[in-house]
């Protein structure tokens, strides 16, 4: 586990290096997920009959 947190803090140090790319990936990923759960609960709600 020890080895496992030493791979990620190198990971984010890297990242750090370039912080505008950091920025731009970290709020992608967000908005893409925001996006996916919206659609989840769109189709799941009481009035929504699809089949």
């Amino acid at each position: 586990m020890k080895l496992y947190f030493k791979y990620v803090s190198m990971l984010l140090k890297c990242q750090m290096q370039y912080k505008a790319s950091f920025v731009m990936t970290a709020t992608g990923q967000f908005l893409v997920s925001l996006h996916c759960f919206s659609i989840i609960r769109s189709c799941t709600s009481p009035g929504n009959q699809t089949m």
